[in-house]
């Protein structure tokens, strides 16, 4: 009689740990059938002994249901972290393709600028070598730096929009 004094104390720990265990993870199916399982063991041993009839009547049912509830609200709790993250990891690969996309176009945009300055620049300075009027030679030098300048400027435009909009971060500056 002592040892099944015993073995009900440890059996209704064992139980109630398999039923946080599994109501933990995303089954509920299984924690239902593990806790119908718990309290089929409870009334069988109740029935087979005869005494504590009233205690364990309202204990294991509450004790499982406890268990059952605070193993499935902390997976609940778990699972949804996990689907934050899950969540925040994408958002952030989303920004990163964003901001590569920006950076190409503005790439683009200052390719076209200094190429579009430059051939201007490498035009006039064609027309310079070959000019032989100082009319000739005063509008292509007057053009070079005219486009030189517009060049310029609008290199500067493009950088300070760079700077302003964030897409040059100190890991994509390097």
């Amino acid at each position: 009689v002592s040892y099944v004094a015993w073995l009900m104390p440890v059996g209704l720990f064992a139980l109630i740990i398999v039923v946080f265990v599994v109501a933990l993870h995303a089954d509920r199916r299984a924690a239902a059938v593990v806790a119908v399982a718990a309290l089929v063991w409870a009334v069988a041993f109740v029935l087979k002994e005869q005494r504590g009839l009233a205690v364990l009547g309202w204990l294991v049912p509450t004790l499982v249901l406890v268990s059952a509830f605070g193993g499935w609200s902390l997976g609940t709790t778990r699972r949804r972290r996990d689907e934050a993250e899950r969540r925040a990891a994408d958002l952030e690969v989303q920004a990163t393709q964003v901001r590569q996309r920006e950076r190409q176009v503005l790439a683009r945009e200052l390719h076209d600028v200094v190429a579009h300055g430059l051939t201007l620049i490498s035009m006039q300075a064609t027309v310079m070598r070959i000019a032989t009027q100082p009319d000739q030679l005063e509008a292509a030098r007057a053009a070079i730096e005219r486009s030189s300048r517009e060049s310029l400027e609008e290199l500067k435009r493009l950088l300070q929009v760079l700077r302003a909009s964030d897409v040059i971060t100190d890991d994509s500056a390097a």
